[in-house]
């Protein structure tokens, strides 16, 4: 059932399929949109006549979506976000709400105000719905109010899964390494921003190793700097794996621009984001 309402809003979002071929997809019928095109200006639908008349272009919206998704991983730690709350952050609003909660000062806001609200709304759906994103429902102070948070989705959550198991190999090993030089505070050695620093990059060899901080040649040929780079090697390739079926998700996502035309002949770009 949720799944028919998610597919029921992208329906309403979708602002690139004809919506002839849309509905019948649905029923298990196929139609082709030139159809719908060719048809009078009064029986065709939005999305053919927005092709038709070329008012549109796509751009890659890759690097705002993963904008999206790693907001949501930086802030969902530590508070809770509705979907409008974040789309007011990525916009650059400075509602009363946002100044309270400081929101104005985190590192993602205004990141998007080159598009209408209602457009980054329409993106972050798109990523609950393709399981980027998430949202969890959670009755707040009294069992009659009921809020809707966004979280990191399951797509997210296997990155997340990836990097705690390589976290873990590397305690073991730094731990197998203190025992073995006989080192009771190994973490002076490896700091935790050191390990931080090495999850983030997963070096797979040597010469960018060498380059997280704090680490060094020394370190390397001490303590065993050829099983971390054993490690890393296996879980990047993991990691390589689950982006590479993610960015395939990514890169079919588009966004339109309609221009308009102003008294002034200057052109006025608004973007529709692409919907399947």
């Amino acid at each position: 059932h949720v799944d028919n309402i998610h597919r029921m809003a992208q329906y309403c979002d979708n602002k690139t399929d004809c919506r002839r071929t849309q509905i019948l997809e649905y029923f298990g019928e196929i139609f082709d949109r030139v159809k719908c095109i060719r048809s009078n200006m009064n029986t065709i639908c939005d999305n053919c006549k927005l092709l038709e008349t070329k008012k549109s272009k796509s751009i890659d919206m890759t690097e705002k979506i993963k904008l999206i998704c790693n907001s949501i991983k930086i802030v969902c730690s530590r508070e809770d976000l509705t979907l409008l709350h974040l789309a007011d952050i990525l916009k650059g609003s400075f509602n009363s709400k946002i100044i309270e909660k400081n929101h104005h000062i985190l590192e993602f806001h205004s990141k998007m105000d080159e598009f209408k609200k209602c457009d980054i709304e329409r993106l972050i759906r798109k990523l609950i719905f393709l399981g980027f994103l998430k949202e969890e429902l959670k009755v707040i102070k009294n069992p009659d109010t009921v809020a809707c948070y966004v979280r990191p989705g399951p797509k997210i959550s296997q990155l997340n899964s990836i990097l705690n198991k390589c976290k873990s190999d590397l305690r073991r090993l730094i731990k197998s390494l203190g025992v073995e030089h006989k080192i009771d505070n190994f973490n002076l050695i490896f700091t935790r921003k050191m390990i931080l620093e090495m999850l983030s990059q997963l070096p797979t060899d040597k010469e960018t190793l060498l380059g997280i901080t704090g680490y060094t040649e020394a370190i390397f040929n001490n303590y065993k700097g050829n099983d971390f780079l054993k490690i890393f090697q296996h879980y990047s390739n993991l990691k390589a794996s689950i982006e590479t079926k993610n960015e395939a998700s990514f890169n079919v996502h588009k966004s339109k621009y309609k221009r308009k035309t102003g008294s002034n002949d200057q052109s006025v770009k608004k973007s529709k984001i692409k919907s399947f």
